[in-house]
């Protein structure tokens, strides 16, 4: 139990740290960078670029990717509830010292980040499936998983082992999804062959 308390008490040092690296500008910026619809233009290019290496199935990639989101965002959904670990913002003991951008404070619980599943899970799905596209996708996706996780802790609504457990959580399924969607592309395509 004392390893389990010297974790949690550094996991929340950590997050005060990280959390205090504060100013006006990067407030809004985090604010955005933590909205999906901010990254709309990313998700259009890569909607694009499958598109160019997979023309007419791309339609069954995007069926695949739609269900590795709403899987990966539901899986977070289960284990908060399970687990009910109140987020920095709800916690009872410094809930009021941390800080936070627009009076956002999230859901009661946060364990673990929906937000750092769902953009490691698009990651590692799209990076699966797009190699070798273009040589700046990779920079360009991990950039996105890691700025979107990094937010979650800038605006003060999870802790960092919620937003690691979240990234290999989305690393996870994003891998499994890949390959079921590597084995439905076999099968369509044989069977288009016929």
């Amino acid at each position: 139990m004392a390893a389990f308390d010297a974790i949690v008490e550094a996991d929340h040092q950590l997050f005060f740290y990280l959390n205090s690296l504060h100013q006006p500008l990067m407030d809004e910026l985090m604010f955005l960078i933590s909205n999906r619809y901010f990254w709309i233009p990313l998700y259009a290019w890569i909607l694009y670029l499958m598109f160019k290496k997979y023309g007419s199935s791309t339609w069954l990639i995007l069926l695949c990717a739609v269900g590795l989101i709403l899987f990966s965002d539901q899986t977070t959904n289960v284990f908060k509830a399970m687990v009910q670990r109140y987020r920095p913002t709800h916690n009872p003991s410094f809930g009021a010292l941390v800080h936070t951008v627009n009076n956002y404070k999230g859901g009661t619980y946060g364990f673990f980040s929906g937000h750092a599943a769902n953009a490691f899970a698009l990651t590692m799905f799209s990076l699966s499936l797009l190699k070798p596209t273009t040589k700046y996708l990779y920079f360009i996706l991990i950039t996105y998983a890691c700025l979107t996780s990094y937010s979650r802790i800038y605006l003060g609504v999870h802790y960092p082992i919620d937003i690691i457990v979240g990234a290999f959580s989305g690393l996870g399924l994003g891998f499994l999804f890949k390959n079921f969607t590597k084995v439905l592309l076999e099968k369509w395509n044989i069977q288009n062959q016929l």
